[in-house]
């Protein structure tokens, strides 16, 4: 893992950093959730791209939610199923784990139904199948 500053020129303010994991650069934030945030990691070799789940451990309060992160990594990386995000690599730091998992450019499924407001009867079956067969 490398923290190094992004370039840039001039000011007083402090330069942002350009944090490189497993040869991904990390870029733009996809989401955020209890923990950290997921953002999106471009391969400074080939360009391939992959989701990075950052999980700072400031944020995680009692060993329960340790056991639940751990527990959830470690299934992750065992499964093997086109409707389930693969988790490829775990990197972990002083103040974070990084989680590197395929990109589901798709987004989720909750926020496709909030955006549609409805799914049609078709659909909702469709996106059902593919839940029972993960």
């Amino acid at each position: 893992m490398d923290k190094t500053p992004n370039g840039g020129g001039g000011g007083g303010g402090k330069e942002p950093e350009r944090v490189v994991v497993n040869g991904y650069v990390l870029t733009r934030t996809l989401g955020q959730g209890t923990y950290g945030k997921v953002r999106l990691g471009e391969h400074v070799e080939d360009g391939s791209r992959v989701a990075v789940k950052v999980i700072e451990k400031a944020q995680i309060h009692s060993d329960k939610h340790v056991s639940r992160i751990q527990r959830e990594i470690r299934f992750l990386k065992l499964l093997f199923h086109p409707n389930i995000v693969r988790v490829y690599d775990v990197e972990e730091t002083p103040s974070e784990i990084y989680i590197l998992m395929e990109l589901a450019s798709g987004g989720e499924l909750f926020d496709y139904i909030v955006a549609h407001k409805r799914v049609r009867e078709k659909e909702a079956r469709a996106f059902f199948r593919m839940m029972l067969s993960a």
